[in-house]
């Protein structure tokens, strides 16, 4: 028969694992990673949208750039067999451990993305059919980068970003 205090005890190691796995889940990934932060703002326009996938990608891929992170602006066409097709537009982004994250205006937070190119991320997002990637623009300046609402405000790269968005 186990003691009283041996179940003491072992309560207490488990409510201490707990506080433990509490705090590591609280943490971010690293200090200043806004990444996640800025995709699932509710604030953007186009949150939750039918037909709102540009102007949500648009003003995503600018937040991102702003914060000084690598983000890709992916517009593409896609087509399901038996007949549907579309146009739809994705950001892609990198977290400060380097992963490749994606996000639309209908999904509620960014979902991990493997491979490394708009070819390989946009076939996540359309599922069975063929898709052709019609337009990505990134700051090549920010590649590898997360991006840090701590840093200095980069609004030569969200004009620059914006211009290439407006002329493409």
């Amino acid at each position: 028969m186990k003691s009283i205090y041996s179940k003491i005890r072992f309560g207490a190691k488990m409510m201490a694992l707990a506080a433990g796995l509490t705090l590591l889940l609280a943490v971010p990934s690293q200090a200043g990673d806004d990444t996640f932060k800025i995709a699932r703002d509710r604030t953007l326009p186009g949150k939750f949208g039918r037909e709102t996938c540009d102007v949500f990608a648009r003003e995503l891929y600018s937040r991102l750039v702003h914060a000084g992170g690598e983000a890709h602006y992916i517009v593409y066409d896609w087509q399901i067999p038996g007949g549907g097709s579309g146009r739809h537009a994705i950001v892609v982004y990198r977290d400060a451990k380097g992963r490749y994250f994606g996000m639309d205006q209908s999904r509620r937070q960014p979902v991990w993305l493997t491979g490394n190119s708009a070819n390989q991320w946009v076939g996540w997002f359309s599922g069975p059919g063929s898709t052709r990637v019609v337009r990505e623009v990134t700051e090549v300046s920010l590649a590898g980068q997360y991006a840090d609402l701590s840093r200095p405000q980069r609004d030569l790269n969200v004009a620059r970003g914006q211009r290439m968005l407006a002329m493409q």
